[in-house]
């Protein structure tokens, strides 16, 4: 279909889309409808002549010549319009803006969607993947084997040591974490960082006019800050970087989709090592490259999972919103780890509900995946819906299970404090079935 230009009346070749009378009950006459419609426009601060792309959430009402009354989701908004054009459910469609009407500019094709663009770019980053945690045990072997110049005459730069170190510097240690020996509003906040500064929302913060000085604690810019100082001692522009092939991790390719990840078995042969002269450089270039597509993946993956339809025969309907992160933290010993979060938000508020109705409440589902060394891996699976609270602890470890056990009553009487109303608490052993996400085959292949 042809754009339009929004100053023309429309015709047939011009399909328009007004917002329905039916969002402002009160609307009898056309000017309080014109006046309705300009005011929900302005909310979705949509200035005139100004495109948007828009998804067909459900066609409530259509009968011969009369426009269909349809449902656009549109900037994060879900808005009522009377449509001279056929559309279909999950569809997406290119709306302008002209004075209170939107004109229908062009009825976009399957793979120009919003979730095939996701979908092709994660299909992209999937095969160069590189396990954060080896990866970050490599950088810190880095440092602690420059630290001997005079058997490394060849070695990390001032500016890349100095790098790297900050990285380190700046991740949370446990203690950090640990309410026992901090205040709960103080742990609340460390975590609340923790999350904010996993690379996952890096774009989003600097789209909304964050900056990113020198010791900016966020993962990927910190990363980002280590591939430069390196560039930089082998005399090379920050462009250069695009031409170094990202080294990948075996178990990722494996199961590319799966969070959590499977656990890491041995040494990762594809880790850079550190040596001493500038073949070592670009091989840790490689392995950030590839770091940074492990980051990629999770966002993507994220967005995917967001977009896709809650469930097959339901095109129309959005995705579970979904946040995969992967979080570095320092132990007692000093080791970097990474915990695997998974969270999920299932359902809708019904915010519109009175008091006395019957009103739908969203359930958050967290996995949260943790290797504590001696403890082996353990992993929280969490349901929380209003105050209500349930849940299962998982540990591989037989000693492990048994502590968790004991602990259960504790656990138990602090979430209560915090109040909670725990409906359900227990242990097993073992870990969950990791979930994968399912893509369209012909976008993923993971030979590439």
């Amino acid at each position: 279909m042809k754009s339009v230009n929004t100053g023309h009346v429309p015709t047939a070749n011009t399909p328009s889309t007004t917002p329905a009378r039916g969002a402002s009950p009160g609307a009898s006459t056309a000017g309080e409808t014109s006046a309705t419609a300009a005011r929900l426009l302005d909310q979705l601060r949509l200035s005139q002549g100004q495109s948007t792309i828009a998804r067909v959430v459900q066609v409530l009402e259509q009968s011969g010549a009369r426009p269909a009354q349809t449902l656009l989701a549109l900037r994060g908004q879900t808005l009522p319009v009377n449509s001279d054009t056929s559309l279909q459910p999950g569809q997406w469609v290119r709306v302008a803006r002209a004075g209170n009407e939107l004109r229908l500019t062009e009825q976009l094709a399957p793979t120009q969607t919003p979730e095939a663009r996701i979908a092709r770019q994660l299909a992209q980053h999937l095969p160069w993947q590189h396990r954060l945690d080896t990866g970050m045990s490599a950088l810190r072997q880095a440092l602690q084997t420059t630290a001997q110049p005079a058997t490394m005459p060849q070695g990390l730069s001032d500016g890349a040591r100095q790098s790297i170190e900050q990285l380190f510097q700046q991740l949370p240690r446990s203690t950090q974490l640990d309410s026992n020996q901090r205040s709960t509003t103080d742990a609340i906040d460390r975590v609340r960082s923790w999350i904010r500064d996993s690379g996952l929302f890096t774009e989003s913060h600097l789209a909304r006019g964050a900056k990113d000085p020198a010791g900016a604690p966020d993962l990927k810019l910190a990363l980002s800050r280590v591939i430069t100082s390196l560039l930089q001692s082998r005399g090379e522009p920050t462009q250069a970087f695009n031409r170094y092939t990202p080294l990948t991790s075996p178990d990722l390719m494996k199961a590319p989709l799966q969070f959590p990840p499977p656990l890491t078995t041995g040494t990762d042969t594809n880790t850079a090592q550190p040596g001493r002269d500038n073949a070592s450089t670009a091989q840790m270039l490689r392995m950030l490259s590839g770091m940074l597509n492990r980051i990629n993946v999770n966002q993507l993956h994220s967005q995917t999972l967001g977009a896709a339809p809650a469930a097959a025969d339901a095109p129309g309907t959005p995705g579970t919103p979904t946040l995969l992160m992967e979080l570095p933290w320092v132990d007692a010993s000093e080791q970097t780890r990474f915990a695997q979060m998974r969270l999920e938000k299932h359902g809708k508020e019904d915010e519109g509900a009175s008091d006395g109705e019957h009103r739908q409440v969203a359930q958050w589902r967290l996995t949260l995946s943790l290797d504590l060394a001696e403890a082996g891996t353990v992993t929280f699976e969490l349901a929380l819906q209003q105050q209500q609270l349930s849940g299962r602890i998982w540990a591989d470890r037989t000693k492990t299970l048994h502590d968790a056990r004991e602990t259960l009553p504790d656990l138990t009487r602090r979430l209560t404090d915090l109040g909670l109303e725990v409906t359900e608490l227990e242990c097993r052993r073992g870990q969950p079935a990791g979930v994968r996400t399912q893509l369209e085959q012909r976008l993923v292949d993971t030979r590439a």
